[in-house]
């Protein structure tokens, strides 16, 4: 795994994870905003580390997926159903499988 800056004429923090000296992912973060105000190589080192460590981090708890086996948003979801639908099974799922926060239980009158 390897972290870096861009530089100053495109300010994005870049973290590759490498497997058998293969590019298997890139992890990014647009800094630009944060130079504009005035941000010190301090700091800029401060993000660079940050970024590394949180990347390391997703490996070990294995939090991290590689491009292959990441799902988009809603992928495998039943389409034939509205949302409302949708909500109201959910919410029948939980109730009866005594899951549903405590909140959203009807109250006894």
């Amino acid at each position: 795994m390897q972290t870096e800056d861009r530089g100053a004429d495109n300010p994005i923090i870049e973290t590759l994870i490498y497997e058998g000296g293969r590019i298997l992912d890139a992890r990014r973060r647009d800094y630009g905003e944060e130079a504009g105000n005035g941000l010190d190589r301090e700091r800029l080192s401060t993000l660079l580390e940050r970024q590394h460590q949180n990347v390391v981090r997703d490996i070990r708890l294995g939090k991290y997926d590689p491009p292959e086996k990441r799902k988009l948003f809603g992928e495998g979801m039943i389409r034939d159903r509205g949302l409302e639908r949708m909500v109201r099974d959910f919410i029948e799922e939980a109730s009866a499988a005594g899951t549903l926060p405590p909140h959203h239980r009807k109250r006894s009158r």
